[in-house]
């Protein structure tokens, strides 16, 4: 997109994402552990 910010400035963007592939078994691995990491810290803290 292109913008026109007058006084002959003007500012353009460009946006190009790309995003990986995340296995879901690993996805589940990777957020259970960090849960029970996080139930963990919140036990001791008690």
């Amino acid at each position: 997109t292109e913008q026109h910010l007058g006084q002959g400035f003007s500012t353009q963007f460009a946006t190009a994402a790309s995003t990986a592939v995340v296995p879901i078994p690993a996805a589940i691995w990777l957020f259970g552990s960090g849960m029970l990491g996080l139930l963990t810290f919140a036990r001791r803290r008690k």
